[in-house]
């Protein structure tokens, strides 16, 4: 049997416009929660680990 990609592909679609209908219906503001991730230390730590890491392989 053959698995159709395009409907785990649909899934994932209408699963983002739940979990997005939900963060608007409880008014959840994103810009505060994802202000205060960016001004975590650590976040930035592994940030940073990460684009170094991407840069290093572009250059690759």
């Amino acid at each position: 049997m053959k698995k159709n990609s395009n409907r785990g592909s649909a899934n994932i679609l209408i699963l983002a416009v739940i979990i997005f209908g939900a963060l608007i219906y409880f008014n959840v503001d994103l810009r505060s929660i994802v202000g205060n991730i960016m001004e975590n230390p650590g976040f930035q730590k592994v940030w940073n680990i990460f684009v170094v890491a991407w840069t290093g392989y572009l250059y690759l």
